[in-house]
């Protein structure tokens, strides 16, 4: 027991293996058992807490419950004029949950990734193969925020 609290390294070497590895599979039981568990549930409550009383830490409680809806991504352009950096934040209220494909969407030709046509696919007006099976407003991307 002396040798746990000690910072002499050399007293590690003492040890019998029988010992060491009671020690560690009881180590390896109480994080697995009791402390990862506990400070699981410690977070989560404290998550929940803050993003249902006090309406604060949106971000992390919203990415941790892994809701379909709500996708935002940004989209980076430079200007060719000036050569301005320009960020667009574009979102979507609500994600299709069920799709189609897309009639007038046109297959990949050759292993370039380009079309019969020899354009590339994020040149074509249908880049996509799938659409949402029900058109509608809240499915259409916005732009959020401009810098």
């Amino acid at each position: 027991a002396e040798c746990m609290i000690s910072t002499d390294l050399t007293k590690f070497l003492l040890i019998d293996r029988k010992t060491l590895v009671v020690y560690l599979c009881a180590v390896f039981l109480y994080f697995a058992i009791m402390a990862v568990p506990t400070a699981g549930g410690v977070f989560g409550t404290w998550l929940a807490i803050m993003l249902n009383v006090f309406k604060n830490q949106y971000n992390e409680g919203f990415s941790s419950l892994r809701i379909p809806h709500w996708k935002n991504f940004l989209k980076i352009h430079i200007n060719d004029d000036d050569g301005d950096l320009e960020v667009f934040c574009v979102g979507l209220h609500r994600v299709p949950l069920r799709w189609t494909r897309d009639p007038e969407w046109c297959e990949v030709g050759d292993k370039d990734n380009r079309t019969a046509k020899g354009m590339p696919s994020w040149c074509q007006k249908k880049p996509s193969k799938w659409i949402p099976l029900k058109e509608s407003k809240k499915f259409q991307p916005e732009v959020v925020d401009y810098v």
